[in-house]
């Protein structure tokens, strides 16, 4: 197995005549489960994968309140884990009151071991392109109408659920959506209710 990774333009290159500058991204798709590292550590050693499976759960249980003393966790031979903060509104003077300040992130700095296990990993470039590739507004315009022409009825009905119309979702294609001149089910906004969890992706290869 090897790491997969992608370039990507770093933002402010490319301006005036400088010249572009890239940086490169791991590309993952994949994400490995506690059941799943249970079941590793079951195979490695006399623990059972419910064991495993419920140090696992507990561990989390006793890092996290830890954390909400404000101190820092260390697993050894992983890392160091503090939160870290934010203010809910620009602050100009020292004596802001603490309800200003609220839970932003949990910082991670890896063990050196940690880190030494993976100096020697293979990586390789990703055959799947997760980026638009650079097109002009005409081509991009041209392509959303193209897309919107035979597409659109099913756009409607396949996003998920979100308590809003889904017309009104993502702007610049909810306008290029009420311009296609079409009829139908889909001329109509669909009015949908529910917490509900999606996506939309639109790639220009």
């Amino acid at each position: 197995m090897a790491v997969q990774f992608e370039f990507y333009k770093n933002p402010g290159t490319g301006e005036e005549g400088e010249e572009e500058q890239y940086h490169p991204r791991v590309v993952n798709f994949n994400s490995v489960s506690t059941e799943y590292l249970a079941a590793e550590i079951h195979r490695a050693t006399t623990f059972g994968e419910a064991e495993v499976e419920g140090v696992l759960m507990s561990l989390s249980h006793f890092m996290s309140s830890h954390l909400k003393n404000g101190e820092r966790v260390h697993l050894k031979g992983i890392g160091y884990f503090q939160v870290t903060l934010q203010t809910t509104e620009p602050v100009y003077d020292v004596k802001t009151r603490s309800d200003k300040v609220s839970f932003k992130a949990i910082r991670f700095q890896a063990d050196k071991e940690l880190k030494g296990e993976l100096y020697d990993m293979h990586i390789q470039r990703s055959k799947w392109k997760c980026h638009s590739a650079v097109l002009s507004e005409e081509e991009i315009d041209r392509r959303l109408t193209e897309f919107f022409t035979t597409h659109r009825d099913r756009l409607l009905y396949t996003l998920p659920e979100s308590g809003i119309s889904v017309l009104n979702v993502i702007p610049p294609v909810r306008n290029k959506v009420n311009s296609t001149d079409l009829c139908g089910p889909s001329s109509q906004p669909k009015w949908v209710n529910g917490p509900q969890t999606g996506r939309v992706i639109f790639r220009f290869m």
